[in-house]
């Protein structure tokens, strides 16, 4: 396992893709790149964007599993999930999100 930062996004990479675990960003509205260092991004680790204060997000289609409390304690009112996720963790928004699935 490798740690590094693409960008404002930090991330570790399991069996050759990465697992974003972290933003050190100043955007409110970050776009998730489908690859870093020339590796496709597959997950989100949990709590990865916990209390940022993120207004919104872009997930890409690249992503297939986004882990536990990922966005919690953000400002998200809706959210757009891509259908690659096939698995989501534990209250990965808060209650109040409307999360819509597209493909």
């Amino acid at each position: 396992m490798a740690d590094g930062k693409c960008g404002d996004f930090t991330y570790e990479v399991v069996d050759g893709k990465v697992v974003v675990t972290g933003y050190e960003g100043d955007s409110k509205e970050p776009a998730i790149p489908a690859e870093m260092d020339g590796m496709p991004v597959t997950a989100i680790r949990g709590k990865a964007f916990y209390g940022d204060g993120l207004t919104g997000i872009t997930i890409p289609a690249s992503v297939t599993a986004i882990g536990a409390w990922a966005f919690r304690k953000n400002l998200f009112a809706k959210v757009r999930v891509p259908a690659s996720v096939v698995t989501l963790g534990l209250k990965v928004f808060d209650d109040h999100v409307e999360m819509t699935r597209f493909s």
